[in-house]
């Protein structure tokens, strides 16, 4: 491993260069602009306001370099040449079936990046072979407005290195990226294509906009047709030799369920959390958009709907995150406030919200993957994109369920709650969206 640290090291520098050149086109200056300008949420908002944040990061990998766990790889198929590399490991068992079944091939192995340890290796020479390039990054940080960026590469160019190292002597030849938003994810892209791997890019169902504006690998996976918009404004920087659509993450596991069309209990409203007032709360990376103030604007409107006309009931699916035993008395609280009354329920305890479509016949949210994994198995579903000025972007059909204000939600919420699915589909011109548009993998 340490030929492929000290060549890391050696593209690093280039990435960096390539980064201060005056030629803004090439693969080269969009991965290094991705890798210094852009967001992770593997560190808080709070680091960026803490100068030692370098040498912190340091201190953290050399603990991650000897660590005695040795469970960010899991062997599934030691025949199969590809891997799937994503970030942890509580999901993985999700992901790979999802990748099996849209992409029809057996998985070698499923690596979560975020934990990788130098098991295997001989560690004191690895940590002499990094150490200058820590402390080079840990003293650059102290006074850059990068410094989260350059604070977190000393991790990156670790973790590239083990991965190049473990394809070449795994006989990998492809590798299923299932963390295409992560910042070095396009340089490690440029990396593995000129070791001759291919790589496939997955982002989530949610507006490339966000993470994936830049992508660079031997294929790029698109899930919804608002994907394929986009894909005509950024193809200048999504550069791939294919393109290929599956299924919405989430929603094509759960897509049997649905064929039938379980009815929705008439006049019922859902309301689709992000859980952006929890993630506030927890000082986590903000890519841009308000939701929390989107949220909070959302709730105040179906608070206001659902006194105004009695016949309707609100049903809240919590995010993950406001499910945790710590945060469900506040989370309790955190609606009555904001919803500015009690009249409303959560959806029972044990059901996610991707296996309870039906427990409402109009769905709305603020910026969510869930949406588009709705209208996917067939439900009426709204967007507040409420201080989104730049999603949907102009012409898209997802304009047509998307409102700013509390008259524009409640004309859409009266117009389709009179109205099958078949209507609001045709009405909305969003058939495409539909799992019938789409291959379905058994």
């Amino acid at each position: 491993m340490i030929n492929e640290l000290k060549s890391i090291l050696k593209a690093y520098d280039k990435l960096e260069s390539a980064w201060f050149s005056t030629e803004k086109k090439t693969d080269e200056y969009l991965a290094a602009s991705c890798f210094f300008e852009n967001m992770t949420y593997r560190l808080t908002d709070s680091d960026k306001r803490d100068p030692l944040i370098g040498f912190r990061m340091a201190k953290r990998l050399i603990g991650r370099i000897y660590s005695k766990k040795d469970d960010s790889i899991q062997i599934l198929n030691p025949e199969a040449t590809n891997v799937v590399l994503g970030g942890i490991l509580r999901t993985k068992d999700v992901i790979i079936n999802y990748i099996r079944r849209c992409s029809k091939e057996p998985v070698k192995a499923y690596i979560a990046k975020d934990f990788i340890s130098a098991s295997g290796q001989k560690k004191f020479p690895l940590l002499l072979a990094l150490l200058p390039f820590m402390l080079r990054q840990s003293f650059r940080s102290i006074f850059s407005s990068r410094r989260l960026n350059l604070a977190l590469s000393i991790h990156e160019v670790f973790e590239i290195a083990f991965l190049l190292h473990f394809f070449r002597t795994q006989n990998i030849n492809h590798v299923y990226d299932w963390i295409p938003y992560e910042k070095d994810s396009n340089f490690l892209s440029l990396l593995l294509m000129k070791e001759g791997i291919a790589v496939t890019k997955i982002p989530s169902p949610g507006p490339l906009a966000t993470h994936n504006r830049i992508m660079i690998g031997s294929e790029v996976i698109l899930s919804t047709p608002y994907h394929f918009e986009e894909l005509k404004k950024f193809q200048d920087s999504i550069r791939t030799g294919k393109v290929t659509k599956w299924p919405p993450q989430g929603a094509e596991a759960h897509i049997t369920q649905y064929l039938n069309h379980p009815e929705t209990p008439q006049f019922s409203i859902g309301f689709y959390s992000h859980g952006s007032w929890v993630r506030k709360e927890e000082r986590h990376s903000q890519h841009g958009r308000e939701v929390d103030v989107a949220e909070l604007k959302i709730l105040s409107f179906l608070g206001k709907f659902v006194v105004e006309n009695p016949q309707y009931s609100l049903v809240i699916f919590p995010h993950p995150r406001e499910k945790k035993k710590d945060v469900t008395e506040r989370t309790r609280k955190f609606y009555t406030e904001a919803i500015g009354h009690d009249h409303f329920k959560f959806v029972p305890d044990g059901l996610s919200t991707v296996s309870s479509f039906h427990l409402a016949d109009i769905a709305i949210g603020a910026f969510s993957s869930i949406l588009y994994e709705r209208m996917y198995c067939g439900y009426k579903t709204l967007i507040g994109n409420i201080g989104f000025y730049d999603f949907p972007m102009n012409g898209s059909t997802l304009n047509n369920i998307s409102f700013v204000t509390y008259e524009g939600m409640k004309k859409l919420i009266e117009e389709f709650a009179q109205h099958d699915e078949a209507y609001y589909f045709q009405r909305t011109n969003l058939d495409e969206y539909r799992y019938l548009h789409y291959q379905v993998n058994e």
